[in-house]
Formats: C-alpha cells, sequence, structure tokens
C-alpha cells in the first residue's frame, strides 16, 4: 500500500503551480532558443556565401597567371581569418593550397568555380567554424534557466506563504477536530472558518460525529448483549461437548458393536468395539460403505443391504464366525430412524450361547440322572446273577478243583477230556468273553450310580496345586495309562499361581475330575507320539476374581464344532469300542457343576489340541 504521509494539499498545488509555468517558461523559451539558433545559422550561412564569393574575386586573377605564390598567400591570410576553418585552391591541372580539415562535421562547406571570360580557372572550397553560434546557444540556454529557476524559486516561496495562510490552518483545525472525535470526543463541535468549501465539510463532520457518537452508544449496548449470548453459547457447547464426550464414552464402553449409518449406507458414527470388529481403523470406517467393513459372508451382508435399502427392521440370531482367530457367534440387530439411516448392533453371544448349552446339558444330566439311578437298580440284579453264572460254570469244568475230578469219575467221564472238548470248541473262550463284558456292564452300572448320587462328603479347604500334583502322581502309577499310554512319556508343565488362596471343596471328587481328564488326554495324544511329535500337558491355575480357574490343555489332535458341543452327553464318546463307557466327562461335568456349583467348559480346534476349563467358586457350603 502506498504511503502519502508526507505529502499535502498545499504542496502539492505549489509544486503543481511551480511546474505549470515553469513549463510555460520553459515552451517560450524554447521557442526564443529555437527561432534565435535559426537566425544565427542563416546569418552565418550568408556570412559565408559572401566570403566565398570575395574569396573567389581576389583569386581570380593569381590563377589566370599561374602564381601559385601569391594564391598560397592570399589562401594563408584568409585562413588566419576567426571564422574560416579550411580552404582548399585547385586549378585545372594541381592543387594550388590545401588545409582542408579530415573530419567536415559540424563545419558550413562551401565551393565555387572560378572563371574568366568563360574560360575555367579553377575551384575554391572553404569551411567556416560555427563556433559562435554555438556560444550564442549555450549563452540563451543558460539566460533561459536562470529565468525558470529565479521565477520556480519566487512563485514556490509565494504560493507556500499564502497556502499557509488560506489552507494550512483551517486544514489544521480540521484535523485536530477530526483527532478528537477519532479519541471518543464526539460531544465537541468544529468550529466553522472563512471558506465555504471548508465549512461543508467541517458540517459533515459534525454530523459524521453526532452519527458515531450515536452508533456507538447502539454498539456498546448490542456488544454487551453479544457478549452475554456469547457467554451463553460457549456454556452451551461446552455442555454439548461434555455431552458428547460422555455419550461416546458410554458408546465406546459397551462391548456391542454400534454403527450409525445415513440413507446412504454409509458410516457416520462407530465405537471402539466396532474398529475392533470390522478390523479396520477410524480413517478406514469414515464414510465406508456397510457392506465394505462388514466381516460376514455375502448372503448375511445381502441381507443386512436390504435390510437398510427397504428400511425394515432386522434381527438375526447366532450367527457364527471367527474373530481374532476366536470362534464365535453374534447377533446382529438393525434399527431404523425416522429421519432416515439406520443403527446396527452387533452383539458377542458367545458366552451366552456357551451357557445356554451348558444349561441344556445340565438339564440332560439331570434328567439322565434320574434315570440312572433306577437303570442301574434294575440292571444291577440280574447282571450280579448273569456274572456268578459264568463264574460258577467256568468253575465247575476247571481241573483244579479235586471235587470236579472226583464227580467226573462218578459220571464215567474225564474232565481232561471235558475241558479239552470246550477249548477246542471255543466255549471257554465264549465263557470268558461273556464274564468280561459283564464286568463291563457292571463298571457302567456303577459310574451310572456315581453319577445319580450326590455327594455326602464334608467340603473342606484343599490346596489346589497341591492337588494337581497329587492327581498327576496318580495318573502315574495308573495301570492302564502305564501300560497302554505310557504316561511318563508325556511332559507335564505346570503353571500354577503360587498366591492362590484354599479352595473349599470335596478333594476326591477334584482328583476324579482331573484324574478323568488326564487320561483322555493321554489318550487322545496317542497319535501324537506315533508321528513323532512330543505330547504335553499344561495345568494351570489362576484366581479370577470370586472363582479359581483350572486349566488342562493337551496339544493332541482337538475337536471340531459338532464333538465339542456334545462332549459332555452321557454315554457320548469318540473312542474304539469297548475303550470307554462315555461318561466319563459327563460324571466330571456333573461333579463340577452340580456338587461344586461351578462351571465346565471346552476350547477346542481340529489340530489345535483342547483346553478343558474349570472354574470353582473360591468360597463353598457343606454339601
Amino acid at each position: 500500500m502506498r504511503s502519502y504521509k508526507k505529502r499535502t494539499i498545499s504542496g502539492d498545488l505549489v509544486i503543481v503551480l511551480t511546474l505549470a509555468i515553469s513549463l510555460v517558461i520553459t515552451i517560450l523559451g524554447t521557442a526564443y532558443y529555437l527561432h534565435s539558433t535559426r537566425s544565427s545559422q542563416l546569418q552565418s550561412e550568408e556570412r559565408a556565401s559572401y566570403v566565398t564569393d570575395i574569396f573567389a574575386e581576389v583569386l581570380m586573377q593569381p590563377l589566370w597567371n599561374v602564381d601559385s605564390g601569391t594564391i598560397q598567400r592570399i589562401s594563408a591570410a584568409y585562413m588566419n581569418t576567426e571564422s574560416v576553418a579550411g580552404i582548399r585552391v585547385k586549378s585545372d591541372y594541381e592543387i594550388v593550397f590545401d588545409e582542408y580539415p579530415r573530419d567536415k562535421k559540424n563545419f558550413i562547406s562551401r565551393k565555387k568555380n572560378i572563371s574568366k571570360n568563360e574560360v575555367y580557372l579553377g575551384t575554391i572550397e572553404m569551411l567556416f567554424s560555427d563556433e559562435n553560434i554555438l556560444q550564442t546557444q549555450n549563452t540563451m540556454i543558460s539566460m533561459i534557466l536562470i529565468v525558470i529557476f529565479s521565477m520556480a524559486l519566487v512563485i514556490i516561496l509565494g504560493t507556500r506563504l499564502i497556502m499557509r495562510s488560506l489552507l494550512d490552518r483551517p486544514l489544521n483545525r480540521l484535523i485536530s477536530g477530526i483527532r478528537n472525535i477519532a479519541e471518543g470526543n464526539y460531544q465537541t463541535l468544529l468550529a466553522l472558518v472563512p471558506q465555504q468549501d471548508l465549512n461543508e465539510i467541517i458540517h459533515e463532520v459534525n454530523v459524521m460525529a453526532s452519527e458515531i457518537a450515536k452508533r456507538e452508544e447502539e454498539s456498546l449496548r448490542l456488544n454487551k448483549d453479544l457478549e452475554l449470548r456469547i457467554v451463553k453459547q460457549k456454556e452451551a457447547e461446552e455442555e454439548l461437548r461434555k455431552s458428547r464426550y460422555y455419550l461416546k464414552n458410554i458408546i465406546d464402553s459397551m462391548p456391542s458393536v454400534i454403527i450409525g449409518v445415513n440413507a446412504r449406507s454409509r458410516v457416520i458414527h462407530w465405537n471402539k468395539a466396532a474398529e475392533t470388529w470390522a478390523g479396520l481403523g477410524a480413517e478406514d470406517i469414515q464414510d465406508s460403505l456397510i457392506r465394505d467393513i462388514c466381516p460376514y459372508p455375502e448372503s448375511e451382508i445381502k441381507e443386512i443391504s436390504e435390510s437398510l435399502m427397504t428400511r425394515t427392521p432386522l434381527r438375526m440370531e447366532k450367527k457364527a464366525g471367527y474373530r481374532q482367530n476366536e470362534f464365535v457367534y453374534e447377533d446382529i440387530m438393525i434399527y431404523h430412524i425416522p429421519d432416515g439411516g439406520a443403527v446396527i448392533r452387533v452383539d458377542d453371544v458367545t458366552e451366552r450361547v456357551r451357557i445356554e448349552e451348558m444349561m441344556v446339558q445340565t438339564e440332560k444330566m439331570m434328567s439322565v440322572g434320574g434315570l440312572a439311578a433306577g437303570m442301574a437298580h434294575e440292571i444291577n440284579n440280574p447282571l450280579s446273577g448273569i456274572l456268578q453264572g459264568i463264574q460258577n460254570t467256568l468253575r465247575r469244568v476247571s481241573p483244579e478243583f479235586e471235587k470236579n475230578m472226583r464227580i467226573a469219575e462218578e459220571c464215567g467221564t474225564d474232565l481232561g477230556v471235558i475241558r479239552l472238548y470246550l477249548e477246542k470248541r471255543g466255549i471257554l473262550k465264549y465263557l470268558e468273553g461273556m464274564r468280561s463284558s459283564g464286568i463291563r456292564a457292571s463298571e457302567i452300572v456303577s459310574n451310572m450310580l456315581n453319577f445319580s448320587r450326590r455327594s455326602g462328603s464334608e467340603m473342606a479347604p484343599a490346596d489346589i496345586n497341591r492337588l494337581l500334583d497329587s492327581t498327576v502322581e496318580l495318573a502315574k502309577n495308573d495301570y492302564d495309562l502305564k501300560k497302554k499310554y505310557d504316561f511318563r512319556y508325556i511332559r507335564i508343565i505346570r503353571d500354577y499361581d503360587p498366591h492362590l488362596k484354599p479352595l473349599v471343596c470335596t478333594a476326591t471328587e477334584i482328583e476324579q475330575v482331573i484324574l478323568n481328564l488326564l487320561k483322555n488326554a493321554a489318550q487322545a495324544m496317542a497319535e501324537i507320539r506315533k508321528k513323532g511329535e512330543e505330547p504335553k500337558i499344561i495345568l494351570r491355575t489362576r484366581g479370577e476374581g470370586a472363582y479359581i480357574r483350572i486349566e488342562v490343555r493337551d496339544n493332541g489332535p482337538g475337536m471340531d464344532r459338532k464333538t465339542r458341543k456334545r462332549i459332555f452327553e452321557p454315554f457320548y464318546t469318540t473312542k474304539n469300542i469297548g475303550m470307554g463307557t462315555g461318561l466319563g466327562l459327563s460324571v466330571s461335568y456333573f461333579i463340577i457343576t452340580d456338587n461344586h456349583k461351578g462351571m465346565m467348559s471346552v476350547e477346542s480346534d481340529p489340530g489345535k489340541g483342547a483346553a478343558f476349563i474349570i472354574q470353582l467358586p473360591s468360597k463353598q457350603g457343606t454339601i
């Protein structure tokens, strides 16, 4: 922006007036200078022509007489003339005199042929200097400049004095009054001056001061109102910010996935759980289509998109899938907003589904328990008779008893021959098989009775870590584990919580549960050793609030979802025929959930081993 601080009206007027007069004088001086220069030029040219004519007449006779000496003396005399700068005299046969400068510029040149009685005698050339013209011009220029500067100085001084009196003083008073107004003194009016044009300005300034005073009063009032509104607005904005922050914290703290979409199915709101659920950052979720961030199969995404487009509510329950490498169940609900858009809510119901499955399992166990008690008593009596009959039959044909030998002789036969016949016909083998099957049936009946019978034992505090160690020692000495699965070659990894408090429980029942889990793990890992992999079992204990968590984890073949769902059902087994009754885990589940009011679950995937998790209340009563 240009600065005008050093300029004044009076100064500008003085400068303009001085320049105008100086311009007029300069134009007039220039015209006079040009006229005088032209006149001097014409006079010099006329004089040059005149001198040349006289010089030609003087040289006519010497040229006629061919008197070179006279010609040279006359020419030299003319060269001494002030205005003559050069002479060249040529006869018809030679140059008689030649004092001609090489540079002919800035000279007046004249040339004349000399003849007498129409006889050509020669030619003269003369150069005349224009120094007198230049001197005249310089003198005139100096005079003109002196006149211009003198008049300009007089004009500047005179107009400056006049302007100060007529313009500067009124303007200074006007400026002083305007400064007072600028400082906020609107009540003092400016005094009038003799100049009418300035009085009009002063009047307008006084009117402006009055208007400014009114507007300032109005502005002060409006500013106070505005300040009050701003304070209230800031308070409202702060309350709104706190409310938004509070609501955001509430939504972010919810375990459910909350996603808000607009009418075009683009995401506009979400919580922290949604970022984990989608596996994306905030910048990737913002303004994305809901179909682009849903981690569901195409069929379910299509169903969600149709619900958003048709604005129909949607509820999808127990949708199975994997989140962060874990199998989960999710409920999906879509609520539509009246003004457009919708809210999508996704709940992880995996634990609820597992609890429901456990409740169903518990119902089955309770119903089976009642059936087991009746069946055990009804089956046990005839089974005992069958086993006793088979045992007596085997004893009657055994040659080890003397009475058998004596009675056979009384009947006229040989007991050794009879036994040989029974062996060759396989009858003894059949009888032994019947006895083994009867014993196995008796064990099943015994397990059923244990399954249905509530413990009458007193609960007592027990060190759960020591209880696990003693169970491991029992497993090492178990005949089946030692002979069939060689439990000694299984690496036991203990990960105990040393700060666990004693657990009130029935120690023998907990030992039974843990021993059953160790047997199942050893049997499941039999194939691992065949493949050259090291079988291992991890025993882990942890305190979790009001519960103590016991975990038995192996690196066996694991189990699929179908097997995992039915693993606690009575008589359900994945072992070969004759290898198990299918009641071990059912009895264990019953002991934990019914006798100890705890929880028992399994985590497993094919090829990733299995983990049985037991959660027991830290404090128990007496059963």
